[in-house]
């Protein structure tokens, strides 16, 4: 997941003309920086990976894309795709109305009353976790939905989604003072990382309806990206290239100026943003790409979910407590934003 800090065109589309297939090329159409920097080669990801493309209504699909390869080409990465585009009625990613979420606990928990805190906060682990694995069900619910039905791609090939926006419509805001959410992605390479480095967030995950080995997918958003352009053009380029590289199992780094950090700012944030040895080390093995050593390694480990360490059901998510559950059923904006944080690897907004 990444923001982008702000301080506050048209679509562009390829389609045949009469009998004429389109030309899908263009989408990955990699254009060289103004800072030479950011265009030599290496030869660390070395190899190509299918893309799957998905848009719903009027927006820079091929502005998004061709960013994307314009930023691996540095590590001689390339990106193809051999359908055209399909329009999907995926409108926004997250389900963010808080007053529908409340119905439907009451609804699937009868008996149990959410307003009530000193009930909430005396709830027993089992039920507390069955309430938030069904709280994260019912965000994550346009997500989910899209996975079951895109799928058929299997873990080589990567979802790329562009929509008008993130958050569902009227819904609560989860960006924080001058952020807006621009991006989204998740793996089954990215779960087994959070197991291994993040079992919270992995035990929440274990109980989302995704299938075992899902196509990868990232989502950004079309309106937040336009306004990071009008900024500066390459802010397009380094989230969506962030979100790909949570594709490829790198989750967030503390280091500013890393590719992963949680945030991309205009004025600070530009193509020389990189990725360090160990990261393009792990993402050229889920990709299985790169050096002879880690082709194949994406088909020949890889599977479902890493399953999350073993223990009590008294553990809870560490990053989302009982108040915020109660706040966030209040209707409290920065309770969902949490929420989210914590299923996408701590993002700070």
């Amino acid at each position: 997941m990444r923001t982008l800090t702000l301080c506050l065109a048209s679509a562009l589309f390829v389609v045949g003309c009469g009998d004429d297939p389109p030309d899908l090329s263009v989408y990955f159409k990699a254009k060289p920086y103004a800072n030479p920097a950011c265009n030599s080669v290496d030869q660390r990801l070395a190899g190509e990976r299918e893309m799957h493309l998905f848009f719903n209504g009027s927006v820079a699909l091929a502005e998004t894309t061709q960013g994307l390869a314009s930023y691996y080409a540095r590590h001689s990465l390339s990106f193809f795709t051999n359908t055209a585009p399909q329009a999907t009625t995926m409108s926004y990613a997250l389900d963010t109305d808080m007053i529908t979420l409340a119905l439907a606990l009451t609804k699937q928990f009868p008996g149990v009353d959410f307003s009530d805190e000193a009930a909430l906060m005396a709830m027993d682990p089992v039920l507390y976790n069955q309430v938030v694995v069904f709280v994260a069900n019912f965000v994550l619910r346009p997500m989910v939905e899209f996975t079951k039905a895109h799928s058929d791609g299997g873990i080589t090939v990567t979802n790329l989604l562009v929509i008008p926006n993130l958050e569902r419509p009227g819904g609560a805001s989860i960006g924080g003072p001058g952020m807006t959410l621009a991006g989204l992605s998740i793996s089954p390479a990215l779960l087994g990382q959070f197991a291994i480095s993040m079992p919270s967030e992995a035990q929440i995950w274990q109980g989302v309806d995704v299938p075992a080995a899902f196509t990868p997918i990232m989502v950004l958003g079309d309106t937040v990206l336009k306004q990071g352009r009008s900024f500066d053009p390459v802010l397009d380029d380094i989230v969506t290239a962030h979100e790909f590289g949570h594709s490829g199992a790198l989750i967030h780094s503390a280091v500013p100026r890393n590719l992963m950090y949680p945030s991309a700012t205009p004025g600070l944030d530009d193509c020389t943003d990189g990725l360090d040895d160990a990261q393009l080390t792990l993402m050229a093995s889920t990709l299985g790409v790169g050096t002879s050593a880690a082709r194949g390694a994406l088909l020949a480990g890889a599977g479902g979910p890493t399953a999350a360490p073993s223990g009590s059901p008294s553990r809870l998510p560490t990053s989302f407590t009982r108040d915020r559950l109660r706040a966030l059923l209040a209707g409290d904006g920065p309770a969902m934003r949490s929420f989210v944080e914590t299923l996408f690897h701590g993002a700070a907004f």
